[in-house]
């Protein structure tokens, strides 16, 4: 198979299916399925101008009049199957790089088409950035320019008002009957990935390809068994204990070429198609990344309980709810991190030893659930101020229910180091 370009510009065109986190594994395999049908004869069948993604999918289109032309069809065609979409345009530079399976692209185009695809109010109609209008001039009736936010990121939108835009859902889905396994899900992306430049963007995916593919290899997983997703990607093993020992390595290929990334670990029924893996489960394992903080991982309850004690030795945990593991790797030489603090059971506490006297000073338990801690914040920063002379401080414990947290904590403790006192240690 020949080699994408290099470097190109176009079009990209982002189709999120809107009901699948809803949908059950028949339902999402038949959405999946007619979508990436649809999308294939668009590209006419050429794989390098398909980018898939958990919740839908992209192509490439090289010009204006074929990207409005494919996204009328895409509108049409899938609500004559009863696939509720949305749909993101935008223009930019498509850049080459690598992918398990074949080419990927690091493209800022992909990232926007993909936010407004994902704008709440994107459902049955297709959203475009104002370059493409400008573009587009007279060929279609636009409405007015406005903006969602996405991800804590604002972005600017015309909505395309011609009737063949606005979808019409003609016929319920059809569900399928698919084959599926039951498997563990591993899922990755790169942390604040689209706010990179477009050249960083290219090193990191590069990079972390790289390393997926050593290490898919490493344990034998079959190409059916991966399928990319935007910046990350994803992979299906058949233990639990697979599919840490995986997250784990892959973190510390991140983590040693400088790539922060965060992986999110579920377990459920997929089945297998030619773009990957598909099911709710990998919908669910996305959900799980999200929650995951940068270098650590997020799985599900049951993975984690259900592996043996050596290998749940090698992370510090804590419980998010009932069904969250959040975890981040044992290192030599570094005290328990604060990801231990987030969540437990017992009341909270914190606990401030002195030396020589190693005097215990308790803060009050604290209200459960609690968002804003000024008074809790204020109690802790009045301790670590007013230390006895000559004596250090050091910070031993904190958890509890919602806890003092990473961030609260680190306020706590910026600027805190009187003359004869160290650093608190947490």
């Amino acid at each position: 198979m020949p080699q994408p370009d290099l470097h190109r510009e176009g079009y990209a065109i982002f189709v999120r299916c809107c009901s699948l986190r809803q949908s059950t594994s028949g339902e999402l395999v038949a959405t999946i399925r007619t979508l990436d049908r649809i999308l294939s004869d668009q590209i006419r069948k050429k794989d390098s101008d398909f980018f898939p993604n958990p919740y839908g999918g992209a192509i490439y289109c090289q010009n204006v009049a074929q990207a409005l032309n494919a996204a009328r069809d895409l509108i049409r065609e899938l609500g004559s199957f009863g696939i509720s979409a949305a749909i993101g345009v935008a223009w930019g530079r498509f850049q080459r790089t690598n992918n398990v399976r074949v080419w990927n692209a690091a493209s800022i185009a992909l990232n926007e088409a993909a936010r407004l695809a994902f704008c709440p109010a994107a459902v049955g109609r297709v959203f475009v950035s104002p370059h493409f209008r400008n573009n587009a001039a007279n060929l279609v009736v636009f409405g007015k320019e406005k903006a969602c936010t996405v991800k804590d990121k604002p972005y600017r939108y015309h909505e395309i008002v011609s009737p063949d835009y606005q979808q019409q859902l003609t016929f319920p889905l059809v569900s399928a009957t698919p084959h599926t396994e039951e498997m563990n899900i591993v899922l990755w992306d790169i942390v604040k990935y689209s706010t990179k430049e477009p050249d960083e963007q290219a090193a990191l995916s590069n990079s972390l390809a790289l390393s997926a593919t050593t290490l898919l290899h490493t344990f034998g997983a079959k190409v059916k068994d991966y399928s990319p997703a935007g910046d990350g990607g994803f992979a299906v093993f058949t233990t639990g204990l697979q599919a840490l020992t995986f997250a784990r390595e892959l973190g510390k290929y991140a983590l040693f070429d400088g790539i922060a990334i965060r992986i999110g670990i579920h377990q459920g029924p997929v089945t297998t198609m030619k773009r990957g893996p598909v099911g709710p489960s990998v919908l669910l394992a996305d959900a799980m990344c999200a929650n995951a903080p940068p270098g650590g991982i997020a799985i599900l309850a049951d993975i984690w309980r259900n592996l043996d004690r050596v290998a749940r030795s090698d992370w510090w945990f804590s419980e998010i709810g009932s069904n969250m593991i959040v975890l981040e790797p044992v290192r030599a030489g570094v005290s328990e991190p604060l990801v231990r603090a987030i969540v437990s059971e017992a009341p909270v506490r914190a606990v401030v030893s002195e030396t020589p006297s190693l005097a215990h000073l308790v803060i009050p338990p604290l209200p459960a659930n609690y968002v804003e801690r000024p008074e809790a914040l204020a109690r802790l920063r009045s301790k670590l101020l007013s230390p006895t002379r000559g004596s250090t401080i050091a910070l031993t414990a904190v958890d509890g229910m919602g806890g003092i947290g990473k961030t609260v904590l680190a306020e706590a403790l910026s600027g805190i180091k009187p003359s004869g006192m160290r650093s608190p240690t947490v």
